[in-house]
């Protein structure tokens, strides 16, 4: 009689690791998408994969030189570069952001003559890799000088 007991009792646990297993496979979410290629086609369509223009490949903050307009060869701003992405409703939101010194570029009288600046552009890719602008946001950016 103990030998069924102990049997039964096993049957029941390993009855409630599957119950458990099965819970938790069907609550569980799908795995975020891998986002390097994301940034990747946005870098590509923004114009920014093959320039002087260098922002991280991967979510990050890099050094860079913010290339401006003006009269050639243009003005350089020291700044850094950034890349961040988020995963939302089956899309990434890639956002590439310069920040550089108000005292090495400021646009105008609208900008603060001190303290960090920055300019954010920010895009859309949905899972097949298309690539859609959505808005972009900040202060005078170097690369509007005409």
């Amino acid at each position: 009689m103990i030998q069924g007991a102990t049997m039964i009792g096993r049957l029941g646990a390993v009855l409630m690791v599957v119950a458990s297993l099965t819970f938790a496979a069907c609550t569980t979410s799908p795995a975020e998408p891998n986002p390097l290629s994301a940034i990747r086609a946005v870098l590509t369509a923004a114009g920014f994969a093959n320039s002087s223009q260098t922002f991280p490949e991967q979510p990050g903050r890099i050094a860079c030189v913010i290339q401006g307009g003006g009269p050639y060869p243009g003005i350089r701003v020291p700044g850094t570069c950034q890349t961040s992405v988020a995963w939302n409703r089956g899309l990434f939101l890639v956002t590439l952001t310069e920040y550089w010194d108000a005292s090495a570029f400021r646009g105008g009288d609208t900008d603060p003559s001190n303290g960090q600046l920055s300019y954010s552009w920010r895009y859309k890719v949905n899972g097949t890799g298309n690539v859609t602008f959505v808005d972009s946001s900040g202060n005078f950016p170097p690369g509007e000088v005409s």
